[in-house]
């Protein structure tokens, strides 16, 4: 594609958040064919790490920054670093915005600074015609720019805001400081926002950073004003308070009398009792903004609230890392998130915990610290809840102190109001008094409030302990416990969706209390672990089961529950574990269900053989109706999955649609799954398109339902990824797009699996081979060879050579030699996979003839004495094989019947040289 005509000497720069990666360099890729030049860091930056200089640089020789905003742009703190350099320089030019918004979300909610969120942008759904729309806006843009980025220096700013006593944050909250931004300025952006009367109150708990946050915000727009004028009322209070604003006010007004602008002035500390109309009645010009910092909501209805909470997850691992300095490793910095978590990201308490962390040093671990803090017993935290005190010893009302205790006992998840009611009434109390209670509470930031549930800060619940009595807490606690049992085994019917998952948290953080007697523990753990099942969270659910077994419990049923979490989890060995302790010789319900769990784990982990007699026993019960007609159904389900396993497919199309159609008047869940199942044999024939859309419809259900999160809907995703790897030659087009979408989709369902099960789990190992694939379908040989060489070690250190995750990993492996012109290495290793194939899954199955394929042509290419006629053997039997078992419409037989017509007669030196020229980019 020739150039365009005005793209000479103009750069675009990509900012954009990690997952989003391989997007945002399609885009790039496309303008760059149109002759731009582009940049983007594709290394990110590391916690605690400065933004290099080359960003820098590149920024500075830019004509356009390109956003990529997504959900998760909004709270990474190096690109909105990023955001403000760019934003900041193109205010202080003026003239057309250099800074264009890409939008893959649904809405523009998460959209900041206002600035942006006022302006057109461009969508994007992934779709073809969504990147060539944004390639259009880009070249509109850039059409009416010249010139670049001027007065780009990250060197102007200092590192951070000192000279104030307490706390304050090294890192800069920009999403904070666009939200003050807003709430000064609502007026300018119209299309989106009401407009205000130029009054912001910014409130917060103590110690959240309030005054830091108005300190970076005066740094980063002192520019828009005239004059800013600071006002500390710490030590004020009556008239003292009203004579300090009068002096500002005067010297507001002269100053703005000499000359244009607006001014700002900041009024910190504001006290309770400072009567709200001198505010509106002092400060009248339109001239002058006012900035209320405060304690106290008593003066939110004066303007536009900003309500300051806790930092950003990425915020408080970077102001924790520039104070105590930790290994970088994904564990540590989860352990540094759970503490975080634990103080609900309050600066100050980020700040001191970091701290005491350091002084800590080389007496105990990080781990131990961290232990300290979750489980109450850190001075820190003592010192910490403190902070609330005086505001806790000032209740003195029985039904605020009640509902302070009940917030406490029932953890960091929110409690709605009925709740707090249906607690204190079973105590005696009259709850027609909670809710002018908690009305209360609210005015002191003691509790908050966000649609009819109640929430209290995590220091204020220490603090609570501390000050109103843990032994009240711990009391109210275990009464609670007790009427949570009795409230799970009734069951959701009398709760909305939204209460009843409040509820089960309330239970799952009760059962690690030891106020709560140990019978409540052991009847509240199967009961929780069945709503965890049904929300998709079977490895929670097999955790706590497996807690409830080492107390001594040994329920079969309870196992039977367990073992069937552990296998949808992908966590085969345990289960194997605990079918092994519990099967017996019988042919009882139990029996016949475990034997099917067993199985079907033994199939997962490419047992085979081993499977067989206990699937005899599953599928061929002596008593036919010792299972229900939803249990048998999961068992043909489970069967049918092991059989695909083995690469038998179309033969169990009809025994699967029979299965779909019982299905229908079982529990959805059951349909849902056999859909699932459909679309792994469909990818794996000639049925790809439908491959996709039976994934997406499971995909689309769990979504609609707000439970991405659920097992089956991230197998579905899985499956939709996988199916995006597969062209089908019938659709005569390649679509490196779709590579592209599939191996963000694999890196971050394989993020999130590991995340919860663990990096040896087997679900995540899967797909880390199939991003691999992904990269070798891209053309990354390079990286793909990078990538197998280190995880190969991995996943024989797991399971037996032969298992097909480990096969499959070898043909990526073997592939990435060839494509890199070792055509030895890509023969011994493609030949291993083929063996490992033959002996494991058989000739019949479609990977195996894949990869007898490509080892066919490795061969060709090596070429040395018999490689040829071994080639064309192996070729011809791949085209005789593959027209029945994967069928005309994929892409195999077409591949295998044009080596065996075409490229059998061509000289091998032919073929290297067709080789080079479609791979030597990669050498």
């Amino acid at each position: 594609m020739p150039p365009s005509a005005n793209s000479s000497a103009k750069k675009i720069f990509g900012s954009y958040s990690g997952p989003a990666l391989p997007r945002m360099e399609q885009i790039l890729r496309r303008l760059k064919d149109k002759g731009y030049d582009t940049y983007i860091d594709r290394q990110g930056n590391r916690l605690g790490d400065p933004v290099s200089a080359k960003i820098e640089s590149e920024l500075q020789t830019s004509t356009i920054c390109l956003v990529y905003y997504s959900e998760r742009y909004g709270s990474r703190h190096a690109c909105q670093f990023e955001l403000m350099q760019v934003l900041s320089a193109e205010r202080r030019a003026g003239g057309v915005a250099r800074t264009l918004v890409i939008n893959p979300e649904v809405n523009k909610e998460h959209i900041h600074p206002a600035v942006l969120k006022d302006r057109i942008f461009a969508p994007d759904n992934g779709s073809e015609a969504a990147l060539a729309h944004i390639v259009e806006e880009v070249e509109a843009r850039l059409a009416q720019l010249t010139g670049t980025y001027q007065g780009i220096d990250f060197s102007t700013l200092p590192r951070m805001v000192g000279g104030r006593p307490g706390v304050t944050p090294r890192v800069r909250r920009y999403s904070a400081m666009w939200r003050l931004e807003r709430a000064l300025h609502a007026q300018r952006y119209r299309l989106t926002h009401q407009p205000t009367n130029g009054i912001a109150v910014l409130t917060g708990l103590r110690g959240t950073g309030k005054t830091s946050l108005a300190d970076d915000y005066v740094m980063h727009f002192a520019h828009e004003y005239q004059v800013v004028i600071p006002v500390d009322l710490a030590y004020a209070a009556g008239v003292t308070a009203q004579s300090a604003l009068r002096e500002a006010v005067t010297d507001a007004n002269n100053k703005l009398q000499t000359s244009k602008g607006h001014a700002l002035v900041v009024i910190d500390n504001v006290p309770a009792g400072v009567p709200p109309d001198f505010f509106t009645t002092s400060f009248d010009s339109p001239d002058v903004l006012l900035l209320i910092i405060t304690e106290h909501t008593e003066y939110a209805p004066l303007g536009q609230e900003v309500r300051l909470g806790g930092l950003t997850d990425d915020e408080a691992l970077e102001l924790f890392y520039r104070l105590h300095r930790f290994d970088r490793d994904d564990a540590t910095i989860d352990q540094v998130r759970q503490l975080a978590a634990a103080v609900n990201n309050h600066a100050m308490a980020v700040s001191l915990l970091a701290a005491s962390a350091t002084v800590r040093r080389g007496l105990t671990t990080l781990t131990e610290h961290v232990g300290r803090v979750l489980d109450g017993s850190s001075d820190t935290m003592t010192k910490l809840s403190d902070l609330f005190a005086d505001r806790l010893n000032a209740v003195d009302d029985d039904y605020q102190r009640a509902v302070l205790r009940v917030l406490a006992a029932c953890g960091p998840a929110d409690v709605p109001a009925r709740q707090i009611r249906h607690v204190l009434a079973k105590l005696g109390m009259d709850e027609s008094r909670v809710v002018a209670a908690l009305d209360s509470l609210q005015a002191t930031m003691l509790v908050s409030a966000e649609d009819g549930v109640w929430h209290a800060h995590g220091l204020v619940r220490q603090a609570v302990r501390r000050h109103l009595g843990a032994k009240a807490v711990d009391w109210l606690a275990s009464t609670y416990a007790g009427d949570l049992v009795d409230m799970l085994r009734v069951g959701r019917s009398r709760h909305d969706t939204r209460d009843w998952k409040l509820l089960v948290r309330h239970a799952r953080h009760l059962v690690d209390q030891p106020a709560v007697a140990e019978s409540t523990v052991k009847e509240m753990l199967p009961l929780i672990a069945r709503e965890l099942r049904e929300e998709g969270y079977p490895a929670s659910a097999a955790r706590l089961l497996d807690r409830l077994f080492a107390s001594g419990v040994s329920d079969p049923r309870l196992v039977i529950e367990a073992a069937s979490d552990n296998y949808d989890a992908g966590q085969y060995e345990e289960c194997l574990a605990l079918t092994s302790k519990a099967l017996t010789s019988g042919s009882t319900r139990a029996n016949v269900l475990l034997s099917c769990v067993c199985a079907a784990a033994l199939d997962a982990l490419g047992r085979f053989t081993e499977a067989e007699p206990y699937w005899r026993r599953a599928v061929e019960p002596s008593d036919p109706d010792v299972l229900a007609e939803s249990e048998r159904v999961k068992v043909r389900l489970r069967w049918i999955r092991g059989q695909r396993l083995r690469g038998i497919l179309k033969e169990n199309l009809s025994e699967l649609e029979n299965v779909r159609a019982a299905a229908t008047r079982l529990p959805e869940a059951l349909g849902l799954l056999a859909l699932i199942e459909l679309a792994h044999i469909e990818l794996a024939t000639d049925s790809q398109d439908k491959a996709r859309a039976h994934a997406r419809q499971v995909l689309d259900h769990y979504q609609n339902k707000g439970q991405q999160h659920h097992a089956a809907a991230i197998e579905a995703e899985y499956v939709l990824a996988t199916a995006q790897l597969r062209l089908q030659f019938t659709e005569l087009k390649a679509t490196p797009n779709r590579w592209a979408e599939a191996e963000a989709t694999l890196r971050r369902l394989a993020g999130k699996l590991e995340a919860e099960l663990g990096a040896r789990n087997l679900d995540v190992l899967a797909c880390k081979v199939n991003i691999d694939f992904a990269l070798i379908s891209q053309g990354e040989a390079k990286k793909a060879l990078a990538s197998t060489s280190a995880l190969l070690p991995v996943l024989l250190g797991k399971l037996d050579e032969h298992h097909p995750i480990v096969l499959r990993e070898y043909y990526v492996h073997g592939l990435a030699h060839q494509q890199l012109r070792d055509f030895d290495k890509g023969v011994e290793v493609l030949g291993r996979a083929h063996r490992g194939q033959l002996a494991a899954l058989g000739i019949a199955h479609p990977e195996t003839l894949q990869t007898q394929f490509e080892f066919a042509m490795a061969l060709k290419l090596r070429d040395r004495d018999g490689d040829s006629k071994r080639a064309n053997a192996l070729v011809d039997e791949v085209a005789e094989r593959a027209k029945l078992i994967t069928g005309w419409r994929n892409d195999l037989p077409w591949q295998a019947f044009t080596a065996a017509t075409l490229a059998r007669y061509f000289p091998a030196a032919g073929l290297r040289w067709a080789h080079w020229l479609n791979h030597k980019h990669k050498w």
